[in-house]
């Protein structure tokens, strides 16, 4: 009877131990895209819920990783994404206002994003959790070629009601949007000239810090590219998270293979045992 509780207790054990080390994601080790972005100030804005009078601009840049990423609750290989070195904020330019940094309302470089089901020439990604002050946040990153889109909120801890609201454009870098309306064009090398030798950082389309000749070739090739249109970004989110509220769970590998291994030792210890057949008679 000993026995057989220390091999249930081991089997209950193992359960437990792969339950945590299941809970732990392994990732794939490099990302398979790193790439830089540069939102486009004019056509990305944050304001607050219920008072879309008060926008600001979203200026800044920052790192978009996307990989691949082993889950074994349930057994599943899904993409994951993470923003890494972001330098945005938000600010009128229209105002004496202070900047407020993007970064610390929606805790972007702190939150993990998990691909949603698209279906779709777009990939989607959902980012949940908390900003350091403790506001809820979610919000919605949807790729599109050399494009990216944000949509989402935090809502602030003590007054529910409240919060921000964030929709933006960035694109990858090169970007030879100088004049920060989301389109290349003609007015974009007028910015461009104007602004020779004093703005360098605006003049930069590749991100070298530095304004040369290599940014006017990255606007020559780049001449007439628009964004695509928000209301194609905004469809592919909504679908995306209608098809996954509508996803059945999995059951837990695990805890199945668990129960299944303690039923077999169950059944084996309730067996009953065989009567033992009757002695030879010794012959007189």
């Amino acid at each position: 009877m000993n026995r057989r509780l220390q091999l249930l207790t081991a089997i209950t054990a193992f359960a437990a131990l792969a339950t945590l080390l299941s809970s732990q994601p392994l990732r794939a080790d490099p990302p398979d895209v790193i790439a830089s972005y540069r939102f486009a100030p004019q056509i990305s804005r944050i304001h607050l819920l219920g008072n879309p009078g008060h926008e600001l601009n979203v200026y800044g840049t920052f790192d978009f990783t996307r990989g691949w990423e082993y889950h074994n609750n349930p057994p599943s290989i899904a993409r994951y994404a993470d923003f890494e070195n972001v330098h945005a904020w938000a600010h009128n330019p229209l105002s004496l206002a202070p900047s407020l940094s993007v970064d610390a309302i929606f805790n972007l470089s702190g939150l993990k994003g998990v691909e949603l089901p698209a279906a779709s020439i777009f990939e989607v990604y959902k980012f949940a959790g908390k900003n350091h002050e403790g506001d809820d946040v979610e919000f919605f990153a949807s790729v599109l070629g050399p494009w990216l889109y944000l949509r989402g909120q935090s809502t602030f801890a003590n007054h529910p009601d409240h919060g921000w609201q964030m929709n933006a454009f960035a694109r990858q870098r090169p970007f030879a949007d100088f004049d920060e309306d989301g389109d290349v064009d003609a007015e974009d090398l007028a910015a461009w000239t104007e602004r020779a030798g004093v703005w360098t950082g605006m003049n930069d389309a590749n991100g070298d810090n530095f304004q040369t000749g290599a940014d006017l070739l990255h606007w020559q090739q780049q001449l007439g590219e628009t964004p695509p249109a928000a209301a194609a970004f905004e469809a592919a989110i909504n679908a995306a998270t209608a098809s996954s509220a509508t996803a059945i769970p999995e059951p837990h590998a695990l805890t199945l293979l668990a129960a299944a291994a303690a039923a077999l030792v169950s059944s084996h210890c309730e067996r009953p045992t065989p009567p033992s057949a009757p002695a030879p008679k010794r012959s007189p």
